[in-house]
């Protein structure tokens, strides 16, 4: 079988069913469990209920779609196809659980989250497949897209934990704890992707990173805040 055929149907699809399952468990956990959790378990459960997660997936599943031989077009077929089926295990969990009816899963994931994911799918699993194989300059971009996300998502996490604890003069409860511990480290995580980023590419990822991340902090604490709504929803 050759490299593209096996990316196709081996590598990239276990890869993307891997990720998927993962991130639909988790976002499952952190509305179950988390109320009850300590700080570090749900500084981990923030891991699935954010955009920049999902959008990690997507870029992830791209990568190793490029990496393993496939093109572009694999990278946001599969990219759109994990957070699909992300969605689905995370609606229909919870209509296991007896948590959601299924009118409200079907509203809720088909036609709300099911659009975002392939939005993001075809975005972040092209970026993904360009960080693989596109010059230096272009995997720069494309991974700093990827980073932005993260770095964004930090800032307006650990920036609100910290505002509403000088408001209130008070230690921040075990919630409030998970969540700046999960903004530290997607933070750092966005920062540190530069040194993935090829010899070549690493002036463009900087300035992407920098461009890209003004932007989205402009529009991130609307998305948050839609995504929480939407999810508590």
């Amino acid at each position: 079988m050759s490299r593209p055929l096996l990316s196709f149907f081996l590598v990239t699809p276990v890869t993307a069913g891997i990720l998927a399952v993962t991130l639909g468990v988790v976002c499952i956990a952190a509305d179950v469990i988390a109320p009850d959790a300590t700080p570090l378990v749900r500084a981990a459960l923030f891991a699935g209920v954010g955009p920049a997660p999902w959008a990690l997936v997507a870029f992830l599943v791209g990568a190793v779609a490029g990496r393993s031989g496939g093109g572009m077009i694999t990278g946001m077929f599969w990219g759109v196809g994990s957070l699909l089926a992300a969605d689905a295990i995370y609606y229909l969990g919870h209509v296991y659980l007896g948590t959601r009816s299924m009118s409200d899963t079907l509203v809720r994931s088909a036609l709300v989250w099911g659009i975002v994911a392939i939005i993001a799918g075809v975005g972040f699993g092209a970026a993904g497949s360009l960080w693989a194989n596109g010059s230096p300059s272009v995997a720069g971009i494309a991974l700093a897209l990827v980073a932005s996300t993260l770095v964004v998502e930090a800032a307006y996490l650990g920036g609100r934990t910290v505002l509403e604890t000088i408001q209130s003069g008070a230690i921040p409860p075990g919630a409030d704890r998970g969540r700046l511990l999960f903004a530290v480290v997607e933070g750092l995580l966005g920062v540190t992707l530069v040194v993935l980023a090829p010899r070549g590419g690493r002036l463009s990822f900087a300035v992407t990173l920098a461009g890209a991340s003004a932007m989205a902090f402009f529009l991130g604490p609307m998305l948050m805040d839609v995504t929480g709504t939407a999810i508590a929803g």
